[in-house]
């Protein structure tokens, strides 16, 4: 029972910057592909996605690991052994 993202940053991924005193509205949605081998839940796929990507956007504001925090995933099934699962970062207010 494997779960593997095969696609980073597919259709679907955007990012909203925001500089200046307002950078906190900055938000981020990353859209994964990903593979599973087996009868995997949704639950199983996105603590997988999670572990896989980490708590924090890789890549804001043009430094690595900006610090803008992942809040919620979803997931859906996308065929036979495939999900999107759709990561959302936003500073909590």
């Amino acid at each position: 029972m494997a779960v593997s993202i095969i696609a980073f940053d597919i259709p679907g991924s955007e990012i909203t910057k925001n500089f200046g005193v307002d950078h906190k509205r900055t938000r981020a949605t990353r859209r994964f592909l990903v593979a599973a081998s087996g009868n995997e839940t949704k639950d199983t796929v996105i603590t997988s996605v999670q572990s896989g990507i980490g708590t924090t956007h890789p890549h804001v504001f043009g430094v690595a690991n900006s610090g803008l925090p992942l809040q919620s995933l979803s997931a859906r099934k996308a065929g036979r052994g495939r999900w999107i699962v759709d990561a959302q970062y936003f500073y909590p207010f």
